[in-house]
């Protein structure tokens, strides 16, 4: 089947041929290549923990299930899941603009409801290829690092940590792809709602860090070392099914939103 035929075939073809269509975009821009190599940076310290703590007079009693644990929340949740989901989820819309490809999407068979749908599960298609392996490979690591007897027993919480992942990249990627569909500069408004809002508010004590994101990925997170000592200082923890609810209520509104606005919008490109 053609690519045209394909986008007049329904809904299931048109939008795998978005996907398609983006997908060869994103494999080849330099953003992918940048997020993959910061995808690399918890492997090469996991590698590096497991060296040291083998050196006596270091001293390094941690467990590698420990380390893993604050890397999975410090890098993954609070840091690379953000910015992977704040540079892609801007640009699905934005990025047509600025190269001058939006014209040669619209003129396309294909309702723009539907265009937004495929960029969407495309970045989170590109999203889970730069995370998992990562996520992975870390783990591994580190698990062997302490020996394999706790392997099996851990895996559990690897599962629960990718799931964390994907709630995460779909309620921030939607609400990025609303602020790249809406503002003219995106990214700056992002980053502010990252460093501000996100990385400040969560904290604040009371009912205020609920307006978050961040507040509702710390109330699912499956390490309770880490959550415990986080959640006192949140006050008023949300209990993990009201969290997953949240997040995937904030996922489907924003990427709602961002359909009907890409549908009404009248984008002129600048010359």
């Amino acid at each position: 089947m053609s690519e045209l035929q394909a986008t007049t075939a329904g809904p299931g073809p048109q939008v795998r041929a978005v996907i398609a269509l983006s997908m060869q975009q994103l494999v080849r821009s330099r953003r992918t290549l940048i997020f993959a190599l910061l995808g690399l940076v918890p492997p090469a310290l996991s590698v590096l923990f497991a060296v040291v703590r083998r050196i006596p007079r270091f001293h390094v009693n941690a467990a590698g299930f420990d380390f893993f644990s604050q890397v999975m929340f410090t890098f993954y949740v609070q840091f690379l899941l953000v910015l992977v989901a704040l540079f892609y989820g801007t640009a699905l819309i934005q990025s047509e603009v600025e190269d001058r490809t939006l014209t040669y999407l619209l003129v396309r068979p294909i309702p723009r409801r539907l265009l937004v749908l495929g960029k969407y599960l495309t970045y989170l298609i590109v999203a889970a290829a730069i995370l998992l392996p990562s996520v992975g490979l870390t783990f591994t690591i580190l698990e062997l690092s302490d020996g394999a007897s706790g392997f099996g027993r851990h895996l559990p919480y690897l599962a629960w940590d990718v799931g964390v992942l994907a709630l995460g990249a779909m309620a921030y990627g939607a609400l990025f792809a609303f602020l790249g569909a809406a503002l003219k500069r995106p990214v700056m408004i992002g980053l502010f709602f990252v460093v501000v809002w996100e990385w400040l508010v969560t904290y604040v004590p009371g009912r205020f860090g609920k307006l978050t994101i961040l507040h509702y990925l710390i109330s699912i997170f499956p390490h309770s070392t880490v959550q415990r000592g986080i959640q006192t200082l949140l006050g008023s923890p949300t209990s993990r099914p009201h969290a997953v609810a949240v997040l995937l209520g904030i996922a489907l509104a924003f990427l709602v939103l961002t359909m009907e606005l890409f549908r009404r919008r009248e984008y002129v490109l600048e010359q």
